[in-house]
């Protein structure tokens, strides 16, 4: 692999979606990421054989396949003696450790960082959890459940009641967050020469994009007739309906004449017309109605050529579902998207690597049937054919 992150090492034992999508952020950027899985297809990353994904597959998915792209599989069972045994050797001389597993997992097998730390000092050790330590350090954590206990479900969609995105929000930031902590910790060893652990929580993650409602509240505490608008702050600000399709829209108060004039309403401009400042707008409750009702005049594309045509300040972009996305003419020259051949699940399609690098871009790689570098690795830490051999043969390696 190239990339900026070519030579560093990295012991993933992680599975779900916040952990792997970490390491797959470094490998796409050149580092070697070894993925460590439970030997057979049962036991692994519970992602890799999800049964409503595996179209066919025993041992695959597509989801798997995105979230866990330029990796090399190790199936070790770390229940034996010997497969403990071999996580050490790894770690011994690895850059980075990145681990999910449930709180005092990884301490129960041994590897909690005080004893990482003595083992390699340069190491970077960097723990994923639900919600870090605290009263909820044992709970369960999947995407959902954060959302809604960081408050993130109340700040979706339009109605009243909590909304989950289904795009694993959490998840991916949490990776995010994960993957440039490491690349920082690494950058910060050049200077001390020492490793350090990270904790990151899909708590925190979580927490770290309520900005906007955080200020709100903030101005709720402050000014006792101040009232937070965790919603909207404009409109339009969302997505409305074309005659055939959405538009994504926001329209500040600056340009809002502009905008009637481009739309052959001028009368919403005046200064006693309800629509005319930006809070009538947000408190109306016809608004929204009657925009729409202009706009199902024309279609989407007729609409944003419209509005590149006229002297206004008009924010608007299509609304593509994901087949328009990946063949929107934008997406297609940033190569946002990559379409690639498994040699298990034959053609898919993932995004690609997002950062572009002048000198030492990053390359998406296919996701590693299980336990397909086990023997490589284990060559590379210096055991031989038959040791090899009478780790499968005692179930230690698969």
């Amino acid at each position: 692999m190239t990339g900026p992150l070519g030579g560093v090492r990295v012991i993933e034992v992680c599975s779900a979606i916040s952990g792997p999508f970490a390491g797959k952020l470094l490998g796409d950027m050149g580092a070697e990421v070894i993925k460590v899985e439970t030997p057979g297809t049962g036991a692994a990353d519970r992602v890799r054989n999800l049964p409503y994904d595996t179209h066919g597959q025993s041992e695959f998915t597509w989801r798997f396949l995105n979230y866990n792209t330029s990796k090399r599989s190790l199936a070790l069972d770390l229940k034996t003696e010997e497969g403990t045994d071999v996580l050490e050797r790894l770690l011994a001389d690895a850059d980075v450790c990145l681990e999910n597993m449930r709180p005092g997992a990884m301490e129960r097998l041994g590897f909690d960082w005080p004893a990482m730390r003595e083992l390699n000092p340069e190491l970077v050790y960097c723990s994923i959890s639900g919600y870090g330590p605290g009263p909820y350090r044992s709970r369960a954590a999947l995407d959902t459940l954060v959302q809604g206990i960081s408050g993130f479900a109340t700040q979706v969609g339009e109605s009243d009641r909590p909304e989950s995105m289904d795009v694993l929000a959490i998840d991916m930031t949490t990776g995010l967050y994960a993957a440039w902590s490491v690349a920082a910790a690494l950058f910060e060893r050049e200077r001390s020469g020492e490793g350090q652990r990270i904790e990151v929580s899909m708590l925190d993650a979580a927490v770290s994009m309520l900005g906007h409602q955080l200020a709100e509240y903030t101005g709720g505490r402050h000014d006792s007739e101040f009232e937070p608008r965790y919603g909207p702050a404009f409109a339009p600000n969302g997505y409305y309906a074309a005659a055939d399709g959405y538009l994504a829209m926001l329209v500040l108060d600056d340009f809002w004449a502009e905008f009637c004039a481009a739309i052959d309403r001028p009368a919403w401009a005046d200064p006693d017309h309800e629509y005319a400042t930006n809070a009538g707008r947000l408190e109306s409750e016809t608004f929204r109605a009657d925009l729409e009702s202009v706009l199902a005049e024309r279609s989407v594309e007729a609409w944003l050529d419209h509005f590149g045509s006229v002297d206004a300040t008009v924010l608007a972009a299509p609304v593509n579902d994901v087949d328009g996305m990946v063949e929107d003419p934008q997406v297609r020259a940033q190569e946002a998207v990559v379409e690639r051949e498994h040699p298990v699940m034959g053609e898919y399609f993932a995004p690609n690597v997002v950062p572009k690098f002048s000198r030492t871009p990053g390359e998406v790689d296919d996701a590693p049937t299980l336990g397909s570098h086990t023997d490589r690795v284990l060559a590379d830490l210096g055991y031989d054919d038959a040791e090899r051999q009478a780790f499968r043969e005692r179930g230690v390696v698969d």
